[in-house]
């Protein structure tokens, strides 16, 4: 029996990474599950494509802030990111991020606020 099954891999700055799954999609932007070939290690994977100068010089002060808070403890911190020229008005830009499969300061906050409503009563 022969798999018929394909990945799609892309490369990030020479390195490369299998497409495992689309994690979520937004009105600009949408993130995949990517996984790096080398080191097998997960990531989330958001691409912006940009179509107007407008959306370009926007991703481009995003990547800007990535980078200049990339040491803070309270923010997820970026770990590669590249931009593609696709055409003479269009750039692809791609931002890799660790990827946690579950959001723990999210769930202690539910957890903690679920308290605090049985301590009150």
């Amino acid at each position: 029996m022969t798999c018929l099954c394909f990945k799609r891999y892309l490369i990030i700055n020479d390195d490369s990474y299998a497409h495992i799954s689309k994690i979520a999609e937004g009105g600009f932007s949408f993130v995949d599950l990517v996984k790096c070939k080398i080191t097998n290690k997960q990531f989330a994977l958001k691409t912006i494509l940009c179509q107007t100068e407008e959306d370009i010089n926007s991703a481009e002060r995003e990547l800007k802030f990535y980078k200049q808070f990339q040491h803070n403890a309270n923010l997820i911190s970026l770990h590669d990111a590249e931009a593609i020229k696709i055409s003479d008005s269009s750039v692809k830009f791609m931002f890799l991020f660790p990827y946690y499969s579950v959001c723990v300061p999210f769930n202690m906050l539910i957890f903690t606020n679920c308290l605090e409503e049985k301590f009150r009563r």
